[in-house]
């Protein structure tokens, strides 16, 4: 005997239900049947919901028996489906193919689709504003991802280790993309940053092997250390001259980079930490070419170490310091055209061969290069 009964495994469609009370043997005779409750059973994906908000929406908090592909509508009992709870889906490699979220969803949760490794697509509704850190992390066999339109940032490690991505489509209004949100993504090939990103996060797009072009928008103010790290097929990057910082190794081992502009409104380049500084195109063997603007004042220390194919540079009369090694292993640097400078070059060209080929006033002296 029981006090309560699940309507849980009822197929869908429409009931009648009635009630009553039975007797305990001592007492208390039966009761009536009461009065007839019209019930209909709704078809129902078979995720695990939770009511949230004062019991006025639901979130979705587990898989459940659903798999495939998996639809979230837009209401749960009645009530607005507004959630995907934290780690919901995570580690579920093998029971989603897709997924399609409702038109209320307004919050995806941090690690919600984590490790989803055989997930191929995801339809995300315009209503979200708020993806979590490592939400989508380790989907391997995702390809292509189109942002909602009011997002206005992507967290960090959001689509770390996506190997199979190619597309991402960000809206306007995006204004920062977080730390390592698309590294290790290695069939990523073409990143266009919408015109309101501000700021790129510490490794965003490190090790992105096929990724061969980079716009940034004209907002971009900031891109943290290794933001473009290890991408060896990227050819081209502009930077718009709104860039005022450029952190640590931002574009190290870069070796297919041929070409790069340094933004006139460059002012620092962070210490990543104590002893780790400057680094900013270190390895990119293939750079044989750097625009230096007039007006930048100074450069990072070891700049442009190991851009071995590099042959020539010139530094406008603006530059006043140029630090430590900051062309050190320049192997192919056949001309230096260098302004008036206030301290010493001696540890400038370490590792550097100008040789019978130094020119525009260089020459080299036990080891102490000096200008004239």
């Amino acid at each position: 005997k029981k006090a309560s009964a699940s309507l849980f495994e009822l197929s869908e469609g429409n009931y009648e239900i009635r009630v009553k009370a039975e007797n305990d043997g001592i007492g208390y005779e039966n009761s009536n049947w009461s009065k007839t409750i019209p019930f209909e059973k709704q078809y129902e994906t078979g995720c695990v919901y939770e009511l949230i908000n004062n019991n006025t929406e639901y979130e979705v908090r587990g898989l459940g028996s659903a798999s495939g592909d998996v639809v979230i509508d837009d209401y749960y009992r009645g009530k607005p489906v507004t959630k995907i709870g934290d780690m919901a889906f995570a580690n579920k490699s093998k029971e989603i193919r897709t997924v399609t979220l409702g038109k209320y969803i307004r919050t995806i949760g941090s690690r919600a689709f984590y490790n989803c490794a055989l997930m191929e697509g995801v339809t995300l509704s315009n209503s979200i504003t708020e993806i979590g850190a490592y939400a989508f992390q380790g989907c391997r066999t995702l390809t292509i991802v189109t942002l909602p339109k009011n997002l206005k940032a992507i967290s960090n490690y959001m689509f770390a280790y996506c190997r199979s991505l190619e597309t991402v489509v960000m809206p306007d209004g995006l204004t920062a993309i977080g730390s390592y949100a698309f590294s290790n993504c290695d069939k990523l090939n073409n990143v266009v940053i919408p015109n309101t990103v501000k700021t790129i996060g510490e490794s965003a797009f490190a090790a992105c092997t096929s990724l061969e072009h980079v716009t940034l928008s004209n907002a971009v103010t900031q891109l943290d250390a290794y933001c473009f790290a290890d991408c060896t097929s990227l050819k081209t990057v502009s930077m718009p001259d709104t860039v005022e910082t450029i952190g640590y190794r931002v574009f190290r081992n870069d070796i297919s980079l041929t070409s790069v502009n340094i933004p006139i409104g460059w002012k620092e380049c962070p210490e990543y930490s104590r002893y780790y500084y400057g680094h900013m195109f270190e390895g990119c063997s293939s750079l044989t070419e750097v625009i230096i603007p007039e007006g930048l004042v100074d450069l990072p220390a070891y700049a442009f170490q190991g851009c071995n194919k590099l042959e020539e540079i010139v530094l406008h009369d603006g530059i006043t310091q140029i630090p430590d090694y900051a062309f050190d292993g320049c192997t192919s640097l056949t001309g230096l055209d260098l302004p008036a400078l206030e301290r010493t070059l001696a540890p400038l060209f370490f590792g550097l061969s100008l040789q019978d080929q130094a020119h525009n006033g260089c020459y080299v002296q036990h080891g102490n290069t000096s200008c004239q």
